[in-house]
């Protein structure tokens, strides 16, 4: 049982992850997690009212990516602008 729930997990986070790729590849630009947690929300049909679920989602998004990073499949960066402090894109 506690296999099965494993691999229902990894399915969730490849969705996520899948889901995060292509709102970098219509954007064609880095973006801050921010952004990028609010557009996946957006796509899904997620409440952006609910602070909890924002957090969770961006939590959950910013394990993803660190994961991806050390794989070599997404790349992060300092932003240009000031308030910003880091933005993340596809490597390569």
């Amino acid at each position: 049982m506690e296999g099965e729930l494993q691999r229902l997990a990894r399915m969730r986070h490849r969705g996520l992850m899948r889901d995060a790729l292509t709102i970098w590849r219509k954007a064609q630009r880095p973006m801050p997690i921010r952004a990028l947690t609010e557009q996946l929300m957006k796509d899904r049909g997620l409440d952006m009212s609910d602070l909890d679920a924002v957090r969770r989602m961006r939590e959950r998004l910013r394990l993803l990516l660190w994961r991806q990073e050390a794989a070599g499949v997404v790349v992060k960066a300092p932003d240009k602008e000031p308030e910003r402090r880091q933005v993340w894109s596809i490597a390569g």
